[in-house]
């Protein structure tokens, strides 16, 4: 797997929004698919990085670039 920047499959647990300084953000917990141990993992995102009516149970790709999530995107396939 390419470290620098990458896409994986996973899948939303939960979602909550929240402001930080007056501006929405996501806290959005995932599992990624190909984990053997299915840690769950965390990251914060603006709503623009995401896309509408992200939901637990949703499956999407998570775009990274070194090893940091910046865009989830639900996966249509």
């Amino acid at each position: 797997m390419n470290l620098m920047a990458g896409r994986r499959r996973g899948v939303i647990q939960q979602v909550t929004p929240f402001q930080f300084h007056g501006e929405n953000h996501l806290q959005i917990v995932f599992r990624y698919d190909d984990d053997e141990e299915g840690s769950a993992r965390q990251v914060r995102l603006v709503p623009s990085e995401a896309y509408d009516g992200i939901a637990p149970g949703d499956r999407v790709h998570v775009h990274s670039v070194m090893n940091m999530v910046t865009r989830l995107e639900k996966a249509e396939d």
